[in-house]
Order: C-alpha cells, then sequence, then structure tokens
C-alpha cells in the first residue's frame, strides 16, 4: 500500500500513546520500581500482570539519522571499551521533512520534556532528548542485543533459532561464542512498509534515512555518585515499523563506463524564453507584423468561379480596378497601371472561364472593355500624377475627391492633349 501521510497520523491519533496528542501527558504517570522509575499508564485500560502497574508504550514517528546508527548485529559492541553483553542496539531520530509529522515531532519532544521536568532532579537531564547538532534536537533510543538466560545452555543441547543463527562479524565470532550459552539474542523488531519483518542483517540499510513509526518505553535514573549528578532517561525501543523507506540515490555516473572515456556533465535544458531572445538577437524580424489575415490569391480562387467580360466602367470612381468576387468576396489585385495602385473587378460565378486564368489576365491588364491601350493608360496615369497636389493628396496617391472634381474642370481631356503633343 503506497504511503499516506495524512491517513497514517489520523490512525496514530487515535492511539492511546502517540505522545504527539494534546492530552499524552495527562495518560501518563511515573512509577518507581526499584532503583528506576518507569513512565506508566495513569489510567490503565487493563492490566497485563494484575499487580505491577502497566508501562507506557510511547509512540514518536521521525527520521532515522545516519549518525551515530548502531543497529547491525554487533550494535554498539567495541572490545576497546565494553563487552558483547553490554553491546546496544542505537539509533537517533530527528524532525522528519513530512508535512505531516514535522509538526508532531516538535509537539512530542515539548511533552517527552515535560514529561522529564515532573521527575528529574534539577536542570541537568541526559540521553533522551539530545543535541545532536548544534541548534538541532533530535531522540536518542536503545535497546539491548541480548539478555541473561534464566539457566544457561548445555554444551551440544539445542538453542533457540535466533541466538544459533545470529550472524557476527568473524572477528568477533570468538568473543560471541564464549557467551551464547548463557546469554540469548534479541533482536531488533523492524517491520517494512508491507508489515514483514526485516531480517538482521538488514536493519541498518533499511532504516537509514527512513520515516519510522517507534515504539518505546522510558525509564529514569538519578545518577548521585561523585560531583557529576544528573538525570539520565532511557528510551528502550520496543518496535520500529517502517512507514516510508529512504529516498533512493542514483549510482554515480562516474563509476559506470571507467574505460569509455570521460564523462562530460549535459548542458542545461534551453528555455523557450532564451530561444526567443536568441532569435531576435541573431535574425532579427526587420519589419513591423501586424495582425495575419487571410488573403486570397487570384491563383487560389474556387475552381467554380468563372471570369467573364467586364462592363463599361465609365460610371466607376476614376480609380477603380478591376478584381474577382467569389459570393461577395472581392480579390484586389495589385497592378503599377493605374494611380491608385490596385484594381478590383467582380466576376460573376455563371462564367466558364478558368478562374485561374481570368486572374492571371486581369493582373495583366489584358482586360477589354476600357477601350484604352497600355501606352494610353501609362500616359493617363503621368498625366493625372502631375496634377496631384502633394500636400493634400492620401496615402495611395489620390487627392481629395472635391478638389479633384474642379481640377477635372479646368484640364483638357487626355485625347486633346495626345494630339497636341504630335
Amino acid at each position: 500500500m503506497p504511503y499516506s501521510g495524512p491517513l497514517a497520523r489520523n490512525r496514530l491519533l487515535n492511539a492511546r500513546n502517540y505522545v504527539a496528542r494534546d492530552d499524552f501527558v495527562t495518560r501518563v504517570t511515573w512509577k518507581r520500581i526499584g532503583a528506576a522509575s518507569f513512565l506508566t499508564e495513569s489510567n490503565p485500560t487493563s492490566s497485563t500482570n494484575g499487580t505491577l502497574p502497566q508501562d507506557a508504550f510511547c509512540i514518536v514517528v521521525g527520521e532515522v539519522s545516519e549518525q551515530r546508527l548502531y543497529t547491525s548485529p554487533i550494535g554498539t559492541y567495541n572490545p576497546s571499551y565494553n563487552t558483547v553483553t553490554a553491546a546496544k542496539f542505537q539509533l537517533t531520530l530527528m524532525r522528519p521533512d513530512d508535512p505531516d509529522f514535522g509538526p508532531d515531532f516538535v509537539r512530542a519532544l515539548t511533552a517527552l520534556n515535560e514529561c522529564q521536568r515532573s521527575i528529574a532532579t534539577g536542570t541537568d537531564m541526559r540521553n533522551l532528548i539530545v543535541e545532536d547538532m548544534p541548534g538541532r534536537r533530535s531522540l536518542r533510543f536503545s535497546a539491548p542485543i541480548m539478555e541473561m538466560r534464566s539457566s544457561p545452555v548445555p554444551s551440544g543441547a539445542m538453542m533457540d533459532s535466533d541466538t544459533a543463527n545470529w550472524s557476527v562479524p568473524e572477528t568477533h565470532q570468538q568473543a560471541f561464542e564464549l557467551v551464547k550459552h548463557t546469554h540469548q539474542i534479541l533482536p531488533l523488531m523492524v517491520y517494512d512498509a508491507d508489515n514483514k519483518f526485516v531480517a538482521p542483517p538488514d536493519v541498518s540499510a533499511r532504516l537509514r534515512g527512513a520515516l519510522v513509526e517507534l515504539h518505546f518505553r522510558i525509564k529514569h535514573y538519578f545518577i548521585s555518585g561523585g560531583t557529576d549528578k544528573f538525570n539520565s532517561f532511557t528510551g528502550n525501543i520496543e518496535q520500529i515499523v517502517i512507514l516510508k523507506p529512504p529516498m533512493s540515490r542514483l549510482p554515480s555516473p562516474y563509476r559506470a563506463k571507467r574505460r569509455d572515456g570521460p564523462i562530460r556533465p549535459k548542458a542545461v535544458d534551453t528555455s523557450r524564453g532564451e530561444l526567443v531572445c536568441a532569435a531576435n538577437t541573431f535574425l532579427p524580424v526587420l519589419v513591423d507584423v501586424g495582425p495575419i489575415h487571410t488573403v486570397l490569391q487570384a491563383s487560389e480562387a474556387l475552381p467554380a468561379v468563372a471570369a467573364a467580360a467586364p462592363t463599361d466602367s465609365s460610371d466607376s470612381p476614376p480609380n477603380s480596378s478591376p478584381g474577382v468576387s467569389v459570393e461577395g468576396l472581392t480579390v484586389t489585385v495589385p497592378t503599377m497601371l493605374s494611380g491608385s495602385g490596385e484594381e478590383t473587378q467582380t466576376l460573376p460565378r455563371t462564367s466558364s472561364q478558368n478562374p485561374v486564368t481570368a486572374a492571371a489576365s486581369t493582373s495583366s491588364g489584358t482586360h477589354t472593355g476600357t477601350g484604352t491601350s497600355d501606352d494610353e493608360r501609362v500616359q493617363e496615369g503621368d498625366d493625372e500624377w502631375e496634377h496631384v497636389d502633394s500636400d493634400a493628396s492620401t496615402i495611395s496617391g489620390e487627392s481629395d475627391q472635391a478638389q479633384r472634381s474642379d481640377e477635372t474642370a479646368d484640364k483638357a481631356s487626355p485625347a486633346k492633349k495626345r494630339k497636341l503633343r504630335k
């Protein structure tokens, strides 16, 4: 089942001894047994032994730190300063980078600190709430690797499977053989996200950096011997459940193909903004690009459109020009034969002439109906531009309509001018 932070948190908030609960402190109390004090439930719902107070099995969620992680089969054993029987499993929980359990870890620290102060002598409290890094408080937990048997196991007799199959490095094998008949192994109870037991040799690799739900008990001692007096609190691990495995890390590419040549880091992917900037720098747009309009060229006219001979355009405006119309759409054909620079002509749809031929004929100036040759049209255009006032002309070279009427009344007709030139 995939990890769900809100679902896991809601389940734990319903648990009686989840330390991040607001009422956790009111549910526990200290009971002294011998030289030690144990955190117990103040109002237990049931008792497993009927006479002794029930221990408070507390629950906290955190991330397992890589520092001071001693969860291998030999734990903290080091022949230089301790024995195999005194070795422990040990780990440190730090605040997780998780939106659900990160704030709960801070609440747990506050609740546990309040529990410590309620029984501590003085202000020196050690071993449970620790500062593993400057300014960062964490929780340290431990568990014994083995405990003494009620009676030694005779040589050659059947031994419990945990002790008989315990994996120990060869360098420490002799020290372990000397105590396995008098002591019994207590494996660390670790379960993965699928609730399956994790084998002891795999515990360290599975816990490092994982988000875990840790069940524990708290024991308190006041150390008063000598001048160094302090309160020692021990969080004894009972069970660990992995809620979310650590994030896997990709192997180093520098060791994958050592003899195929050096590794060249890939370039950073170029963003579209950078591509636009580069295009504008090395290939700038020299014209102002306006809105995009769909223009129907003469050669793209519909096949069903036919060209017809234009009618006499004497009643048209002075600068009207031929064009092609497709059901109300007029195609403007540029031309250099008139002062306006373009001609417009409306073609009936019933014509059988090829539309492409009609358009080409129109653009080349070979249409009929005007009664003038190319030379005469050029001369008329030249005469017409000679009488245009530059100050009163429009963008297309045409003068104001009223002024044009006055000028037309005064000047001679083009036919008379041609006779005078001859």
